[in-house]
């Protein structure tokens, strides 16, 4: 049989040989094509490539799924012994580079997309430069259903959720909050005053009206000189940067240049501090590049692996 397989090895890739074995293993087009983060179509017409080559069918198709005719039997046993073979030569990377891969998708809140995934977007491109990817920003309520729906394969995420079984979810870091102000405010000198000084708040349109959001600022917004009102908290850091506002922001926004805004200490006011997961559909991602992604996250976010 191995002898007939090789006769026949100019007409199939090495990647059929994986396809095969995962056909037989979970007995579904539409599971195989999962696994491989492609669609039922495209295993389908593979299987035929693959099935024309050796000249014989492989497998029956039911309603039940995929089961070996007798020539398919006796072919995977040689299919099972070459995989074994190939899992040698190529280790962990056996999935990484298999022609039915698609680009992996990152998902987050438009903040963490901005602040945190693009950052180390660059170093894992050059880590895994053969492996695509796509960004999606999601609003936090939305990123189960976009997650379980296919739109991405991992997502970062402030606080806890609760993902189905085939995801997998941890901690990986936290955002600290601060208040910041412009260089040379008068705030750097003395906090005497603060109740007096103008604040940047969190205000959006919500349900037919303007609704003040929480910016976890131990000073509650109505115990302040709240005096311009900000959909986003990017909005929120230019303000603070180029006028006499205060703002109490994520101190992962100030990071690198331009250095315009310089974060007040306040002994008195309890430190915030956000928690971060990282979550992942376990069966749509490389180990590899699961694992080097959420290093480089932990390092940004400052917590110790």
């Amino acid at each position: 049989m191995l002898s007939s397989i090789y006769q026949r090895a100019h007409k199939i890739k090495v990647s059929d040989f994986v396809l095969l074995d995962e056909l037989g293993r979970l007995g579904s087009i539409r599971e195989a094509a999962r696994s491989f983060r492609t669609t039922p179509a495209q295993v389908s017409r593979r299987l035929k490539v693959i099935e024309k080559a050796f000249g014989y069918r492989i497998f029956e198709r039911g309603v039940k799924g995929l089961t070996l005719t007798g020539h398919g039997s006796e072919l995977m046993k040689s299919v099972v012994a070459i995989n074994g073979e190939l899992h040698k030569v190529i280790g962990a990377r056996k999935r990484e580079r298999l022609e039915v891969d698609r680009p992996i998708g990152l998902a987050s809140t438009s903040f963490l997309t901005t602040y945190a995934i693009i950052p180390v977007l660059q170093e894992m491109m050059i880590q895994f430069p053969h492996i695509r990817s796509y960004i999606q920003a999601f609003n936090p309520d939305d990123l189960i259903y976009g997650g379980v729906k296919g739109a991405f394969h991992i997502a970062l995420h402030p606080g806890a959720m609760d993902w189905p079984r085939s995801w997998q979810s941890s901690l990986i870091g936290f955002t600290r909050w601060g208040l910041f102000v412009r260089e040379g405010h008068p705030l750097i000198k003395s906090t005497k005053n603060i109740d007096e000084v103008p604040f940047v708040y969190p205000l959006l349109w919500d349900g037919g009206k303007l609704v003040v959001q929480n910016d976890n600022c131990p000073l509650p917004v109505n115990m302040r000189n709240s005096y311009v009102g900000t959909q986003t908290a990017e909005q929120a850091m230019h303000l603070v940067q180029q006028s006499n506002l205060a703002g109490y922001l994520p101190e992962l926004m100030m990071r690198g240049p331009p250095k315009k805004a310089v974060e007040i200490r306040m002994p008195s006011w309890p430190s915030f501090e956000q928690p971060v997961y990282l979550s992942v559909r376990t069966d749509s991602v490389a180990n590899g590049y699961f694992n080097a992604l959420e290093s480089h996250l932990k390092k940004l976010l400052k917590i110790i692996a």
